[in-house]
């Protein structure tokens, strides 16, 4: 008996061994990006409040929206900042709605994004700054800059 178990164990050792066999796999996901709209809790995509803010605040500016219209989207503070001023602005007869060229978005951290829109507002273009902060499942602007 000892010698089949023997026999058994060169028979093993005696075989040719192969190498595995490799095979493709598929390649890693992207990493995500800063901001991952699915990863969040938020119902609201940061770009689209982005520029239905920046649009707001230029028809308040050319006086064609009333600012109360914003408060879903900015505190309260900013509110009253795009309403002083707003009323130091001369008023233009209107000749056309202003119109939003570009909005540009950074993440500069977990839930905060920072904008810059440009608005073209009849003969003159404009600048707007402003950040967004994403608080109870929904993003409000909490700062703004005007140019």
């Amino acid at each position: 008996m000892h010698l089949t178990v023997a026999s058994r164990v060169e028979a093993a050792t005696d075989t040719p061994t192969t190498a595995p066999r490799l095979r493709l796999v598929p390649p890693l996901p992207a990493p995500p990006k800063l901001y991952d709209v699915s990863r969040r809790p938020s119902r609201h995509d940061p770009r689209s409040v982005a520029e239905s803010f920046a649009r707001g605040v230029a028809e308040v500016m050319a006086r064609a929206r009333p600012v109360d219209q914003l408060r879903e989207l900015a505190t309260w503070e900013v509110v009253r900042l795009i309403e002083r001023t707003a009323k130091r602005q001369p008023h233009v007869a209107r000749r056309s709605a202003p119109r939003l060229r570009s909005v540009h978005l950074a993440t500069p951290c977990e839930g905060v994004v920072e904008a810059c829109a440009v608005v073209d507002a009849g003969l003159r273009s404009r600048a707007l700054a402003f950040r967004l902060e994403h608080h109870d499942r929904t993003w409000r602007a909490t700062a703004v800059q005007f140019g």
